[in-house]
């Protein structure tokens, strides 16, 4: 499949795979670099975090959830950045440009604050929704699915950002679910199939940091691929526009 289609028709599921195991494949050397250079040091960091240890000092589910809690933390304020990174190598790949890592992590980095200044906000406005109702927090939640690449590629911050991504969702909400559960559900298998063989390990920091990089390897591919998404959803919203427009009276010319 070639690149040029993101911005051309439609992706099914299934196209969205293809497209996104080509630039995967194509650009995974920077790709990786980018993952294990954010990543490491993040699993480094939980491989000294025992949930063991949480659980018998805290219980089973509060265990679970403050541990969790460390790792929500530590993915929304340094994971963040593998994740704009990677989205800025996708988009200039389906320009025709070819970009390494150093360029695509100064552009993240200038871009973090603003990263996470908007995620307060989303966080903020999807509590209130659930507070009230918990449908519309979901709704919401998924309206603002996006807002990481909106924030990376697209210069814009805070309600903007997050009003842009419920620009591109509104009208498709189905659509984006639908896809968004697919590639769920095969991320989920892509890490069990990972983690079979660390059950017959024995338990380790090292072995911990590998396959939680591993795993991260792994997720790199979904960041294309929601990237991917976030840019064909761009497209249809272009063409839609435009035929609004020429469906406009007084639209129609010539």
């Amino acid at each position: 499949m070639e690149l040029a289609e993101v911005k051309n028709r439609e992706f099914s599921l299934r196209d969205l795979l293809t497209s996104s195991w080509s630039i995967f494949n194509e650009r995974f050397s920077t790709i990786g670099v980018i993952t294990l250079l954010i990543y490491i040091p993040i699993n480094m960091i939980l491989a000294f975090v025992s949930i063991h240890t949480l659980v018998e000092n805290e219980g089973l589910f509060r265990g679970i959830k403050l541990y969790m809690q460390i790792v929500r933390l530590l993915e929304g304020m340094i994971g963040v950045l593998a994740t704009m990174a990677i989205a800025y190598v996708v988009e200039r790949m389906t320009e025709g440009e070819k970009i390494e890592y150093g360029p695509a992590m100064k552009k993240s980095l200038s871009r973090w604050k603003s990263v996470i200044w908007t995620g307060i906000v989303a966080g903020a406005i999807i509590l209130g929704f659930t507070l009230l109702l918990i449908v519309p927090g979901i709704i919401w939640s998924v309206y603002y699915l996006f807002f990481i690449m909106v924030v990376a590629l697209r210069d814009k911050r805070g309600k903007a950002a997050l009003d842009y991504s419920k620009s591109l969702v509104k009208g498709k909400w189905w659509r984006v679910v639908g896809i968004s559960l697919g590639l769920g559900i095969i991320q989920i298998a892509a890490y069990a199939v990972i983690e079979i063989p660390f059950l017959f390990m024995p338990d380790g920091a090292v072995i911990d940091v590998i396959s939680g990089t591993l795993m991260d390897l792994a997720s790199s591919f979904f960041t294309v691929a929601a990237t991917v998404f976030f840019l064909n959803l761009e497209y249809l919203r272009t063409v839609e526009a435009g035929a609004s427009q020429i469906a406009a009276p007084g639209g129609v010319t010539g």
